[in-house]
């Protein structure tokens, strides 16, 4: 151990650190402990920013996939596309097939309704036939004008047969321009009533057959 020479200098003694020095530090201190919790709020943030932006990117990732694949699927860029034409023709030709049923059924719908009415319509067209034979007022209204015919020709036919008898005696006698105009007189206004009588009761009845109808 060496020995040492009186000549060297006395080690200095540590300055004590002043009240101001000390909460310099301090202050120092609190400053890099602040920084260090900003630093590593930053760094959280920015990592939950990187996180959903790669969450946010996986989900496009997996929707742009998820379109490709039904994209090729739809129009056969990945699969057999015959075999694709083939089920699309398939499925028209079965929409086809099912509208044309519909449609038969309608038309055999409407095809029943009109027999059915034209049926409705034969029987009516025969009720209405039958009727002036069958109905009981049709037939009493023939029957009466029947009856008036047969009664007014009958007196009409008496009544000229009265006056030939009377024309044939004056002609006779000669006197037959007298008879003449008493046979106008007194018979022509008798035979133009009856002949009205006769047309009224004929447009009467076939206005009633017409009215029925």
């Amino acid at each position: 151990m060496p020995i040492s020479s009186k000549t060297d200098p006395p080690l200095a003694k540590a300055k004590p650190i002043s009240n101001g020095a000390k909460f310099d530090i301090n202050r120092s201190y609190e400053k890099i402990n602040q920084i260090k919790e900003e630093l590593s709020t930053a760094k959280m943030k920015r990592l939950e920013t990187k996180t959903d932006a790669q969450r946010k990117l996986s989900e496009e990732e997996d929707n742009f996939t998820r379109e490709v694949t039904e994209f090729n699927n739809e129009y056969g860029l990945t699969s057999n596309r015959d075999l694709l034409i083939k089920k699309k023709v398939k499925t028209e030709i079965n929409d086809l097939e099912n509208e044309a049923t519909l449609l038969k059924n309608d038309l055999e719908k409407v095809t029943r309704e009109a027999e059915r009415m034209t049926k409705d319509l034969e029987a009516e067209k025969l009720q209405v036939t039958e009727k002036p034979q069958t109905d009981p007022e049709c037939l009493r209204l023939k029957k009466e004008l029947e009856n008036c015919k047969d009664d007014d020709w009958e007196s009409i036919c008496e009544t000229l047969r009265t006056e030939i008898e009377i024309l044939q005696m004056a002609l006779t006698a000669g006197h037959i321009t007298s008879s003449l105009e008493d046979f106008e007189n007194r018979w022509l206004p008798n035979l133009t009533r009856l002949a009205d009588g006769k047309v009224q009761r004929a447009t009467a009845s076939l206005r009633l057959d017409t009215e029925s109808v």
